[in-house]
């Protein structure tokens, strides 16, 4: 069972998570984000304070004539994430 965290807490790991998270695909190729377009992902991780949160990718075209991908990253979570995710994007340019 997860050990009861304060909601700052809460939005304070999950901050840290998602900001992870944009580091770790920010790092991938423009092709690998590209697959987002048309099969977005969602799945659950353990965050250090126990707290279960689900991360969601999906890609749109910004600008789909120069070939720009918007990927958003979102975090949500039990409590007060419940019903409003952390939400930051990436802008992908092709090589």
């Amino acid at each position: 069972m997860p050990a009861h965290i304060e909601p700052n807490m809460s939005k304070v790991e999950a901050a840290s998570i998602l900001d992870d998270y944009i580091t770790q695909y920010e790092a991938r190729g423009y092709d690998d984000l590209l697959a987002f377009l048309s099969q977005p992902d969602s799945f659950e991780i353990v965050g250090p304070s126990g707290e279960v949160y689900q991360i969601e990718i999906e890609a749109v075209w910004d600008d789909r004539h120069k070939r720009i991908l918007r990927v958003f990253i979102a975090i949500d979570g039990g409590g007060v994430l419940e019903n409003s995710p952390i939400t930051q994007c990436l802008l992908v340019t092709p090589p």
